[in-house]
C-alpha cells in the first residue's frame, strides 16, 4: 500500500540526545552517502531529521545492537512502529509484520516484558515515549521461547522534555486509508504527564490467481481459482502516562493504553475444477480489544549503571472473528460458517536490582 503522509507540528518542542562522538548517525535513506560539509546552522538543522542513532551496546555483546531515539518532534509525529522501521536490519510490512534479517517470528519486548497484541500496542504508542531500541539478532537461552527470529526490546522513557509539547499528526494514502492524533505532553519540575488519542483506517484491495497442475507428463490443469477481495481496518487508540521523581534518583511512572479496532473483509471467487464453474463469496469480520496499565519505581544506583526496579503490569488482547462462506455451482447453493475466538492476558510482578 502506498501512503502519502502529511505531518504538522503543533506545539513548540525541545529536546536533547544521549551521544557522544562514537555514536554512529544513520543517514536518512534519500540523502547522497557522502553528502558535502554544510554551515554549522545547516548541520543543527540537519540534526533535527534524525530520530534514531545508533551506540555502542551497554553490555558489550557481539548479538545486540542498541539504538538511542530522539525526543524531537519527528518522533512525537511518530508511532512505536515507525521507529522500528528505520532500524538497520528491521522490516516492517504495511500490515505491521516485523521481519529482522528477513527473518519472521520476532519477539516484541517492552521494557523487557511481553505484552499481548505487540503490533496494536506499537502502532498506538507515540514514538517520543521510546527512550532505546535493543536488537539481538542471536537471542541467548533467556529469550529463546520468546522469539526464533531474534528479539527487539523497546525501553521506554522516562521523562519528557520540559514545558507543553505534543503533536498533531494526519496523513492519508491509498484505498480510503488514513491515520490521525493528537498526542500532548507537560512537564512541570519533576512532574511529567503525557498521552496521545488517535484514529486509523487501513483500506486494502488484492487479487491472485492459482492453478493445480498435474505432475505427470501431458497432464492438464487440474484447477484454477481467481479471487477478488476488497477490506478495511478502522483502530481507534488511546494512551496516557505520568511520571515523578519522588527523592534524589527514584521516579515512580504509571501508564495505560487501550485500542480497538474492528475490520471487514469481502471476497469473491471463480473456481474452475473438473470441467465445472463455481461461484464463492466469503464476508470475514474482525474485533478485537487490548488493554494495558502498569506501575514501575526505579531508583538509579550510586555507582554507573547501577539501578533498582519494581514492575507490576497487567495486559491483554482479545480477537474475535466470524467468516461466512456462499457457494454457488451446478449443484446448487451451499452456506457455511467459521468463527474464531481468541484470548490472551498475563499479569506480572518483577523486581531487579
Amino acid at each position: 500500500m502506498r501512503r502519502l503522509s502529511l505531518r504538522i507540528a503543533a506545539f513548540a518542542l525541545t529536546g536533547s540526545v544521549l551521544a557522544n562522538s562514537t555514536h554512529a548517525q544513520l543517514p536518512s535513506p534519500s540523502a547522497p552517502a557522502s553528502p558535502p560539509a554544510a554551515a554549522p546552522s545547516e548541520q543543527a538543522e540537519a540534526q533535527q531529521d534524525i530520530v534514531v542513532i545508533a551506540e555502542r551496546s551497554e553490555r558489550g555483546s557481539i548479538d545486540r545492537t542498541t539504538y538511542i531515539v530522539r525526543d524531537n518532534a519527528e518522533a512525537r509525529s511518530s508511532s512505536a512502529l515507525d521507529l522500528l522501521g528505520r532500524v538497520p536490519s528491521v522490516d516492517v510490512s504495511p500490515s505491521g509484520q516485523v521481519r529482522l534479517i528477513g527473518r519472521s517470528g520476532v519477539g516484541i519486548l517492552i521494557d523487557g516484558k511481553e505484552v499481548p497484541g505487540s503490533t496494536a500496542f506499537l502502532r498506538a504508542m507515540q514514538g517520543s515515549a521510546v527512550a532505546k531500541i535493543e536488537v539481538v539478532t542471536n537471542p541467548s537461552a533467556q529469550f529463546s521461547a520468546r522469539g526464533t527470529g531474534g528479539i527487539i526490546n523497546i525501553i521506554t522513557r522516562r521523562t519528557e522534555a520540559a514545558g507543553l509539547g505534543g503533536s498533531i499528526t494526519a496523513s492519508a494514502g491509498s484505498f480510503g486509508s488514513y491515520e490521525g492524533r493528537i498526542s500532548p505532553s507537560w512537564t512541570r519540575g519533576k512532574l511529567s504527564l503525557g498521552g496521545s488519542i488517535g484514529v486509523r483506517r487501513d483500506g486494502s484491495r488484492s487479487e491472485f490467481e492459482e492453478e493445480r497442475v498435474g505432475v505427470e507428463p501431458g497432464d492438464q490443469a487440474d484447477g484454477t481459482e481467481f479471487q477478488r477481495s476488497r477490506g478495511t481496518t478502522d483502530q481507534l487508540n488511546a494512551s496516557i502516562r505520568a511520571s515523578a521523581e519522588i527523592a534524589s534518583r527514584q521516579t515512580i511512572s504509571l501508564s495505560a493504553m487501550a485500542v480497538e479496532t474492528d475490520g471487514r473483509t469481502s471476497a469473491r471467487s471463480e473456481i474452475v475444477e473438473g470441467g465445472s464453474t463455481s461461484q464463492e463469496r466469503s464476508l470475514a469480520t474482525t474485533d478485537g480489544r487490548m488493554r494495558h496499565v502498569r506501575a514501575d519505581y526505579r531508583r538509579e544506583g550510586s555507582r554507573p549503571g547501577g539501578q533498582t526496579s519494581l514492575s507490576a503490569g497487567h495486559s491483554s488482547f482479545r480477537f474475535d472473528a466470524d467468516r461466512r462462506f456462499t457457494t454457488e455451482s451446478a449443484g446448487g447453493q451451499s452456506l457455511f460458517r467459521l468463527r474464531t475466538e481468541a484470548a490472551t492476558s498475563n499479569s506480572m510482578i518483577k523486581a531487579d536490582h
